[in-house]
């Protein structure tokens, strides 16, 4: 898949995310912290040259949206996709990470796989259908505001990854990730 070059940003930390909280479809408040890493990526963008016919998309989950009016103040609008929600975690959304798995702490990275296996969640197949359809309908470069299992998908789509592969990848919060000519990029504050 050719497509043209993605700068791809992250929400901030959420209250959830300090909990461990799945969150899923659902939201919760950026933490000051979470507000610091979008200013972060504010002045990130600010540093970087953009193309003119750039396109701006985030999903609509208030922590994404949060995090666009902070990082992306002064660019063009942005778009709105549901195709940009974080993965369905199903009946495990609003619950601890040790509650799903015990002795996890709250900071620990979830093995990707469990998402996929989330009772009643839309499991892997369901979120790379969705993202890969946003990729495809993309004909500019694309600045993108989303989550972190939706984003290991959509770099791993990107660059061609495999399902573990994407796994792999972290998820960095406070920084853009740009994709060019299947190259990646991680610009920092």
């Amino acid at each position: 898949m050719i497509l043209p070059p993605l700068y791809i940003l992250r929400h901030g930390q959420t209250l959830w995310n300090v909990e461990g909280r799945l969150q899923g479809h659902r939201d919760s408040d950026l933490t000051e912290l979470g507000l610091a890493q979008a200013a972060a990526q504010a002045r990130i963008m600010a540093g970087l040259v953009l193309p003119e016919d750039a396109g701006f998309f985030a999903s609509p989950l208030g922590r994404t949206r949060r995090t666009a009016e902070i990082a992306l103040a002064g660019f063009g609008p942005v778009q709105f996709d549901d195709r940009l929600r974080e993965i369905n975690a199903g009946e495990w959304e609003g619950r601890l990470r040790s509650e799903i798995q015990p002795g996890m702490t709250a900071t620990e990275k979830l093995p990707f796989k469990m998402f996929a296996d989330a009772p009643g969640g839309e499991g892997l197949d369901g979120l790379e259908a969705r993202v890969a359809s946003l990729l495809a309908d993309l004909r500019a470069p694309a600045v993108i505001v989303s989550h972190g299992v939706a984003i290991s998908v959509l770099r791993g789509l990107a660059l061609g990854l495999d399902r573990e592969a994407m796994a792999a990848l972290g998820n960095p919060q406070g920084v853009v990730i740009e994709i060019k000519n299947g190259q990646e990029i991680i610009h920092e504050a």
